[in-house]
């Protein structure tokens, strides 16, 4: 346990994050006002390789990757991780990381983490290498949109 982390004392991040009212802002919009994930799942044993990429991604935009949270749940009694990056931002500065959220984004996809929610810039990694998934996807959109009310010509918000 530690007093304090990142030069934020216990005292003020429970001050700033915890005790708010469920009122307020998302819990991860709190502390910066902004936040940028980056979330996949993979196994616990390769977190290292991804957490690796993610410091020499957040150097080489300039970031201190002791600013970017990480944060690891075992999911499917064990089998699996989600595995999660955050950088808290301020409003300002939230396009401009855009550039390592996408250089992270396509690192970890090179790396083999899975995007179960595939949308933005995921999806234009992902589909392209999933023809069944998308086949299934689209046949499945057929059944329960028939008359293509929800989303005309977009599968999982991405146009197809």
């Amino acid at each position: 346990l530690q007093e304090e982390m990142g030069g934020i004392s216990e005292g003020e991040y429970r001050a700033k994050v915890l005790r708010r009212s469920s009122g307020d802002a998302f819990w991860k919009t709190r502390y910066k006002g902004d936040c940028r994930e980056v979330f996949f799942l993979t196994t616990m044993s390769r977190t290292p390789e991804f957490i690796g990429a993610m410091r020499e991604t957040a150097k080489s935009h300039g970031i201190d990757p002791a600013e970017v949270g990480v944060y690891l749940q075992m999911v499917i009694q064990g089998t699996a991780c989600h595995c999660e990056f955050d950088l808290f931002t301020s409003p300002e500065k939230a396009a401009s990381i855009r550039t390592f959220h996408d250089e992270l984004s396509r690192k970890v996809y090179a790396l083999g983490g899975f995007y179960s929610r595939p949308y933005g810039i995921w999806s234009d990694l992902v589909y392209p290498d999933s023809e069944v998934f998308v086949k299934y996807a689209r046949g499945l959109k057929k059944i329960f949109d028939p008359h293509t009310v929800l989303n005309p010509g977009k599968l999982c918000f991405k146009e197809m």
